[in-house]
């Protein structure tokens, strides 16, 4: 039986996740800065693991982020971030 993918958001490089942090104010797993973001998302992923499921890193891009986020009814918050996740997940 395959294992269930959980898609989680990922980013390129510094600059990509600083610029997706300021565009979502209220999520709590968009820490400060990039390295803090990065070593909580690396513990997440090891408990994910951990727990028999596998990761699926799912890279976001700032631009289309930004332009996504402009679709009616899409939250400028935790739940568009994650909503736009599982959609680029299908895509990548």
């Amino acid at each position: 039986m395959a294992k269930m993918l959980i898609p989680q958001p990922w980013f390129r490089s510094r600059e990509h996740y600083e610029a997706v942090r300021d565009l979502v104010t209220d999520e709590p797993l968009l820490l400060d800065t990039f390295d803090q973001w990065l070593e909580a998302a690396n513990q997440r992923v090891e408990k994910i693991i951990a727990s028999g499921r596998d990761v699926k890193k799912v890279f976001i891009d700032p631009k289309e982020f930004a332009a996504w986020r402009l679709t009616p009814n899409v939250g400028h918050n935790r739940e568009g971030l994650l909503a736009f996740t599982i959609f680029a997940s299908t895509k990548q």
